[in-house]
């Protein structure tokens, strides 16, 4: 995902934007990161480039956590422990 298509990113659940970015892995665009909706909560993978902002029903809770649990060190505490529509609360 290039960062000058951010300002065109809305959260999928209340259309909020700018949404903030964590950057993980980053070359001539963010590879990998999250996105993250900070009126709703709401946080969106960024995986090989893409960003998957997907309805809550279309997103796999185990498929999510893993990917949270694999950032985990990188990302701020308010996505790993209170994002939505997953979180690692009940991992602590």
């Amino acid at each position: 995902m290039k960062r000058s298509l951010l300002h065109y990113v809305a959260c999928q659940a209340d259309s909020h934007y700018p949404m903030d970015l964590y950057v993980f892995r980053e070359k001539t665009q963010v590879l990998s990161g999250v996105l993250f909706c900070s009126k709703c909560f709401r946080w969106y993978p960024i995986k090989n480039g893409l960003p998957e902002i997907l309805p809550d029903c279309l997103r796999d809770l185990a498929v999510e956590r893993s990917f949270l649990r694999n950032w985990n060190m990188l990302l701020p505490k308010k996505v790993l422990y209170l994002g939505k529509p997953f979180n690692l609360e009940k991992e602590r």
